[in-house]
Formats: C-alpha cells, sequence, structure tokens
C-alpha cells in the first residue's frame, strides 16, 4: 500500500573537495509525476547530519534532498499524505 512511491537516488563523483559523491535522494512514484496528494515528506540521514530532519514539501514537481558526503549513509523517508495518513 505504498500508493506508487518510492525512494530513489541520484550519485554522481563530488564536486565538492573532501567529499567522494553528490547524491540528491526523491521521490518517484509509478507512472505518474502527481504529488498533489502529499503534504511533506521527512527525510533523516543520521548523526553526520546533526539528526536532523528535513521536511520537505512539492518543489516544481520535486520532492527531495540533495548532498555530499564522504562515505555510505542510509536515509529513511517518512511521506505524510494530504488524507492524514
Amino acid at each position: 500500500k505504498n500508493r506508487g512511491l518510492f525512494l530513489v537516488h541520484i550519485i554522481e563523483p563530488s564536486h565538492k573537495d573532501g567529499q567522494d559523491y553528490d547524491i540528491f535522494i526523491y521521490l518517484n512514484r509509478h507512472k505518474s509525476e502527481n504529488f498533489v496528494d502529499i503534504e511533506y515528506a521527512d527525510f533523516f540521514l543520521g548523526s553526520y547530519w546533526g539528526n536532523k530532519v528535513y521536511k520537505e514539501k512539492n518543489n516544481n514537481g520535486l520532492i527531495g534532498i540533495s548532498t555530499s558526503a564522504y562515505g555510505p549513509f542510509l536515509c529513511t523517508c517518512r511521506i505524510k499524505m494530504k488524507d492524514g495518513k
């Protein structure tokens, strides 16, 4: 019951000194680019990002975050739907 939503990423070698890669993590919907039913998405990257939750809303058809890193990490995402789920 994921409503066709998936968490995806694009990764490339970093353009920043001291970082290994640049990454864009975002929501994608199967066979649709419509996010009108999403209120926001909370992204959490862990302690190296200050244990901060990044609340992102629809930005010109994209809901996601970008960052740079020098090693592997995990990302979690919690989506708040406009219907309260």
